[in-house]
């Protein structure tokens, strides 16, 4: 999935104008406010799927990756990864009998039992990785990992949050101009 910064005729439109005879100077003012606004989206995006999903910072960080525009390519794009998340990233902790985590903060956690059927359990490995284990078959060995959904499949089950994100970005990228404008009619 991948998150756009649309730029709207009218601002790119007012550089040009006002820096008709500057092409460099157009250049440089959309590179730069387009480059801030990608970096200004990404912390909000994080921050907004932070507040309603129970996970670290630092975890959403990881599966948002920036791709920054250059003088000639005045895109920026914000890629979002499709690797699930473990269950353990989700508040998980471990109970008299299994394990309980939380993916949604509106929501109550999810209790996992241990039973001779589902042997599930939480544990802390020595890497210091958190997650939450399942044993297949009767023996102790194969472990497998559970895991919760990616941030690719929340952006996509809640297009209200995705719409909103497209929106403000649109409108700090037009102040981003303004700012940048001002730069640079300060430097003559």
């Amino acid at each position: 999935m991948v998150a756009e910064i649309r730029i709207k005729t009218p601002g790119l439109k007012k550089v040009e104008r006002m820096f008709a005879r500057q092409p460099r100077t157009i250049k440089r003012i959309m590179y730069r406010s387009i480059n801030r606004a990608g970096t200004q989206t990404k912390g909000k995006m994080a921050r907004l799927i932070k507040d309603r999903y129970n996970l670290l910072l630092k975890h959403i960080r990881q599966c948002l990756i920036l791709i920054k525009p250059s003088y000639n390519r005045w895109v920026a794009e914000i890629r979002v990864r499709d690797k699930r998340i473990p269950l353990g990233n989700f508040a998980a902790r471990k109970t008299a009998r299994g394990a309980s985590y939380q993916i949604e903060r509106s929501q109550g956690r999810k209790q996992l039992k241990y039973r001779p059927e589902d042997r599930v359990f939480f544990s802390k490995l020595p890497s210091g990785h958190k997650g939450i284990f399942k044993r297949r078959g009767k023996n102790r060995l194969p472990i497998v990992e559970l895991f919760g959904p990616s941030i690719g499949g929340i952006l996509a089950n809640k297009r209200r949050l995705a719409r909103k994100i497209e929106r403000e970005s649109g409108v700090d990228l037009e102040k981003l101009i303004d700012d940048q404008i001002k730069v640079e009619l300060a430097k003559k």
